[in-house]
């Protein structure tokens, strides 16, 4: 089938460059690519001859673009889109990068506008060194929606977030707040998609306001329902286990407002790979024992 003229005259203009100081990666080179899990989304397109640039996403991080050029270079690389050669009125941005290593890695504002500038058609454009280099979008839809999806389904948390968490508490405060609930819904969206995972630990403290066995109470009340409010969204029972310390091991100086306000709070701690050994689990909880039994981890 014959192309019509005004058809193969834009193919004709998306394939030469226009001035000495602007070049075009050729369409049959340009070749988008997937991959992704729970934890990353990555899109990529390998520019022979000039590196890669990748859209990325991690979990707990925002979305960046990453430009990875083959000969580093010594002044500014901006990073953003260009429209295609043959739409109307089109319009083009740039974003500042920062170098990281050999890499040159543009913020989350300016990753989404190139990604929704790609999904409309418009071209990748870098500049650096005083000349623009441009990348069509030929190829785009499939590998974007598939990164459309990975980035929905993603994980919240990254394990160096989820591993470790404190939710802290106002004087006298029992109930989960709802900032609470919004990190314990992300905590448990991370572990039910992290295999890894075999026990979810949770340790209440209060500061040393009042009375002593009071502040234990409270300490193991405020674990009950931080464990309850797991198992609501979806972690299995025979994960979680939970500990009271009252107003014992204060991790910051109860003389003063701001230490008691350090002290009052609840840590999640995410243990990933397999279950100790009967014997280990016996020694730890004589370990515990001979600490008090009102520190010993209590059921659900």
């Amino acid at each position: 089938m014959r192309l019509k003229p005004l058809a193969a005259s834009l193919l004709l203009c998306a394939s030469l460059s226009v001035h000495a100081d602007e070049k075009s990666i050729p369409m049959d080179r340009v070749s988008w690519s997937f991959m992704g899990d729970s934890f990353s989304c990555q899109l990529k397109l390998l520019a022979e001859d000039h590196g890669s640039v990748e859209l990325r996403q991690d979990a707990g991080s925002d979305l960046k673009v990453i430009y990875s050029p083959l000969i580093p270079s010594e002044n500014s690389v901006l990073i953003g889109w260009a429209g295609a050669p043959w739409q109307e009125m089109s319009q083009s941005r740039r974003h500042s990068t920062r170098k990281n290593n050999h890499q040159y890695v543009a913020n989350s504002t300016a990753a989404m506008e190139l990604m929704r500038a790609l999904d409309e058609g418009q071209w990748v454009a870098i500049k650096t060194n005083g000349t623009t280099m441009t990348i069509p979008s030929i190829r785009w839809e499939e590998p974007a929606h598939s990164f459309h999806l990975c980035r929905f389904n993603l994980s919240p948390m990254s394990i160096l977030q989820a591993r470790d968490t404190t939710l802290y508490y106002t004087i006298g405060q029992r109930a989960v707040s709802e900032d609470h609930l919004e990190t314990i819904h992300d905590i448990a969206k991370y572990i039910n998609l992290d295999p890894e995972v075999s026990r979810v630990l949770i340790d209440s403290y209060t500061d040393n306001t009042g009375n002593r066995l009071a502040n234990l109470q409270l300490s193991r009340e405020r674990a009950a329902d931080v464990a309850a409010a797991l198992r609501d969204a979806g972690v299995p029972e025979s994960m979680i286990e939970s500990r009271g310390h009252g107003q014992r091991f204060p991790s910051a100086n109860n003389t003063t407002k701001e230490g008691r306000d350090k002290s009052r709070k609840v840590m999640i701690r995410i243990i990933r790979g397999p279950l100790p050994e009967q014997s280990e689990t016996i020694e730890q909880q004589d370990t515990v024992s001979q600490q008090g039994n009102e520190n010993d981890y209590f059921p659900n």
